[in-house]
């Protein structure tokens, strides 16, 4: 499993967890006789793919968290987690950075944890600009990238493959062409919902330094009650109009319900559905053909079940594409204050 229930939420740390029937203590760490003896320690590399057509498509890269035998059910259990691991753990100090785009800060962060292989990093250019930026080694390197996409709203995950990735908020709410339509016919199952707890129609930011700026919706409020964002600081922003902004755009998208299409479930009952479950990935544009009605949204996060007969199922979170809001530009004329979020 891999991703985040909403849009607005933090990533979760990816994880997998295996049950191998395991007669001859292959995967017993205790057992010195066996072939992966010395092998089984956490924190060791773990992938699990899939192969279609010739093609691996992984589903999960990650590192041994947990190993444990069961010597009278002759059973092993493996679990692990992905990049996250690391980078929660990890406190860096890296010197002050001037005038660097978010995506150029959280390639310096990963940089610093030695994760350098241009084959595992896909980071879009771009995000906001961020003035000065420092990291004094009291923070962990997950908690520096979450500050940083608090107020920059792009996204940062660990994809199936590994890779640590990041898009601009401008991918991530891009209204384009969809990868695929989930119809009914390969739909399992389907469950939909509205929460009031996702609702935001008041919005505090606060840049360090200066005034809080706050945004509201009255016919929100109206309509469903107070319903405020817990508030945000940073020192990522560069005027108190910025933080507005931001503010402002935080309401303009999340003022009114928008429906996820929750544990959309699709099975290997042929092989185009197969090739959807290894290909599909967080932030993928794709439609959902429900009942009839049509709607975009972007997957966010990604679930495999793979039981003991090889059937596989694979459930996704899809957040609807809104289209109350859109990019214009910004424009700093007659100052550093931008125009538009």
């Amino acid at each position: 499993s891999r991703g985040r229930a909403t849009d607005m939420a933090a990533m979760n740390q990816g994880r997998a967890v295996v049950n191998l029937k395991d007669p001859d203590g292959k995967y017993n760490p205790e057992n010195t006789g066996g072939t992966l003896y010395s092998y089984l320690v956490p924190m060791r590399p773990f992938r699990v793919s899939g192969t279609y057509g010739g093609t691996a498509y992984g589903t999960f890269l990650g590192y041994i968290g947990r190993i444990e035998h069961d010597l009278s059910a002759k059973t092993s259990v493996i679990e692990a987690v992905d990049l996250f691991e690391w980078l929660a753990h990890f406190k860096p100090t890296i010197a002050t950075q001037t005038s660097k785009t978010v995506s150029q800060l959280i390639g310096t962060i990963l940089d610093s944890l030695g994760w350098t292989d241009p084959a595992m990093r896909s980071l879009e250019t771009g995000g906001d600009t961020v003035s000065t930026w420092v990291a004094n080694g009291d923070k962990d390197a997950l908690s520096l990238i979450g500050e940083l996409l608090a107020t920059d709203l792009g996204m940062f995950f660990i994809d199936g493959d590994g890779i640590a990735t990041y898009k601009t908020r401008n991918t991530r709410w891009a209204n384009g062409t969809s990868l695929y339509t989930f119809t009914q016919a390969i739909m399992g199952s389907l469950k939909t919902s509205v929460e009031k707890d996702r609702i935001v129609n008041g919005q505090t930011v606060t840049r360090f330094g200066g005034s809080p700026q706050t945004a509201t919706d009255a016919t929100s409020r109206k309509n469903y009650g107070y319903r405020d964002g817990s508030g945000i600081s940073s020192d990522s922003l560069q005027s108190d109009s910025q933080a507005m902004s931001l503010a402002s755009f935080i309401v303009a998208t999340q003022k009114d319900p928008r429906p996820p299409a929750k544990q959309l479930g699709i099975a290997n009952s042929s092989e185009a559905w197969l090739l959807q479950q290894l290909q599909r990935e967080i932030g993928d544009l794709v439609t959902v053909n429900q009942g009839g009605a049509n709607y975009k949204g972007r997957i966010q996060a990604v679930e495999h079940a793979i039981d003991t007969k090889g059937n596989i199922k694979t459930n996704y979170t899809i957040e609807k594409v809104t289209t109350l809001a859109f990019t214009i530009d910004t424009s700093t004329i007659g100052g550093s204050d931008v125009v538009t979020y």
